[in-house]
């Protein structure tokens, strides 16, 4: 059972059926409603407040479930094993500048990929926009992430965002950083504070910064180091003298960053040394790379010593 009303002050959906069950109503046309999120969207991006005089003021809200019948599976979804729960709510107001959106996702289970618990929240008005999203696990193909929570609030401009991972409670990961937007220009720094990669507390200067423009790309003090283990972001690496984007490794071990894609096994381990490097990053790319891996394993299989150069 399904009605439709779309007109110019008027947006309303009604969908009831052993699916999903959906309501939407808004006080505009699906057009002006767009242009209205996009412009509320935009504000936590720019020093001015976008507002349409001529038009009225969008409202909207939606309530959507989704569910589980056994002919989705039969006909439309062969490999849909299992759904539990779909539930988004949604509420936008543009003129008090107020949105919330809520998405949970209890279970889902397609072939033999999986997620668990996902969900998302958001709540913005017309000062800061703040949300968290995560999930229990996640399972597809050869990835096994475990939990993770994302907080984050994007307000003058600047994005802040807390990403945590965590394995039977304990803490595997944990990165504060902000992205601070300037016209065409974006500016990224690593809290030092707290971080954690692989269950070890790591350090990275406090003047670390990544400036990316559409031309241009500046890296300063972009130094991760445990002791005798170090990973690099550069711009300025001795020798090169075109402009480049560089990764440098000293003695790092690659399972800090693949133990975070599966947790139930190492996908890839090894000490890394060397550099790669993107020359000219914004025109003719050129590519020089030299690389040992010592100990080479993946997927538990060992591999011994892998060498890589390159120059194109």
């Amino acid at each position: 059972d399904g009605q439709a009303k779309i007109r110019k002050n008027t947006t309303q959906v009604s969908i009831k059926s052993s699916i999903v069950d959906l309501d939407l109503n808004s006080n505009v046309s699906p057009s002006v409603l767009t242009q209205a999120l996009k412009k509320h969207f935009n504000n936590y991006l720019s020093d001015t407040i976008y507002k349409d005089s001529l038009q009225p003021s969008a409202t909207m809200k939606i309530d959507m479930a989704l569910h589980n019948p056994p002919i989705l599976k039969e006909v439309f979804l062969d490999g849909l094993e299992q759904m539990d729960s779909v539930r988004l709510k949604v509420d936008f107001d543009e003129s008090t500048h107020q949105l919330s959106a809520n998405l949970k996702v209890l279970h889902l289970q397609y072939n033999e990929d999986k997620l668990d618990s996902l969900h998302l929240n958001l709540k913005g008005n017309h000062e800061n926009l703040n949300f968290d999203v995560g999930w229990e696990q996640l399972k597809t193909g050869p990835l096994s992430i475990p939990k993770v929570s994302i907080n984050g609030s994007l307000k003058d401009q600047k994005l802040t965002l807390d990403f945590d991972t965590f394995s039977e409670g304990e803490k595997l990961a944990h990165i504060r950083s902000e992205a601070e937007m300037r016209g065409d220009t974006i500016r990224y720094h690593v809290n030092p504070e707290g971080l954690v990669l692989n269950r070890n507390s790591w350090s990275i200067p406090a003047s670390n910064q990544i400036i990316w423009s559409k031309k241009h790309v500046a890296i300063t003090d972009f130094n991760l180091s445990l002791a005798q283990q170090k990973f690099i972001l550069s711009t300025s690496i001795p020798g090169v003298a075109k402009d480049h984007l560089a990764i440098v490794f000293e003695n790092f071990n690659l399972a800090t960053f693949t133990r975070f894609l599966n947790t139930e096994k190492v996908l890839a381990n090894g000490a890394i040394n060397g550099q790669l490097v993107i020359e000219n990053p914004f025109n003719e790319l050129g590519l020089l790379a030299d690389l040992t891996i010592k100990d080479l394993n993946v997927s538990e299989i060992p591999l011994g010593q892998l060498t890589i150069k390159m120059d194109a």
